[in-house]
């Protein structure tokens, strides 16, 4: 296997058994890395990526059908994070605890004591999409925030929406010492 550091695309051609095998080496390799096998999935890793096609040369010219499969390695983001945006001038302090299967994501959100959960969120390599509804004291503001993860942080951009509340903001999350 190559070394975490330098391998960006992995392709396999395994029996399924193979696969499970190496799974766990594979979800250790770098956010990012994306993975390719023909034929074979790796259970319920699901792929981010599926496409069923008719292989003419496939059987020695009878013809058949293959399956490829991509896989984007997801980065690590279950635990608890905190961070805190200025709103209407303001500090809005956020905590989340999120939960992770490969590259979904779930949980709740804390904003200033009211909770939330997590409409939709997902992780593309080290890229996290998280979506969800918080009222803030003045109303419901939809909060979207795409951002990086490097070890146990998180930066990007949150874009809020609401009645009372919109605009972008620039977000710096760190995840909790206990949760590391």
């Amino acid at each position: 296997m190559c070394s975490s550091d330098l391998a960006t695309v992995i392709s396999m051609y395994l029996l399924p058994r193979v696969s499970m095998a190496l799974r766990p080496k594979l979800l250790a390799l770098k956010p990012g890395t994306r993975i390719v096998s023909h034929d074979f999935d790796m259970g319920d890793w699901k792929a981010d990526q599926h496409v069923h096609m008719e292989a003419r040369s496939k059987y020695e010219g009878a013809g058949g059908y293959s399956d490829v499969y991509l896989w984007i390695v997801p980065a690590q983001v279950a635990g608890e994070w905190r961070w805190e945006i200025p709103l209407r001038g303001q500090r809005v302090q956020y905590t989340a605890a999120l939960s992770q299967t490969f590259q979904v994501v779930s949980g709740q959100v804390e904003v200033n004591g009211r909770k939330a959960a997590v409409q939709s969120a997902k992780m593309n390599g080290d890229e996290l999409l998280l979506t969800f509804v918080a009222d803030l004291g003045a109303g419901a503001i939809k909060h979207e925030l795409r951002g990086r993860v490097a070890g146990g942080r998180m930066h990007g951009v949150a874009t809020l929406a609401g009645a009372r509340g919109h605009g972008r903001y620039e977000w710096h999350a760190e995840q909790a010492v206990d949760a590391r």
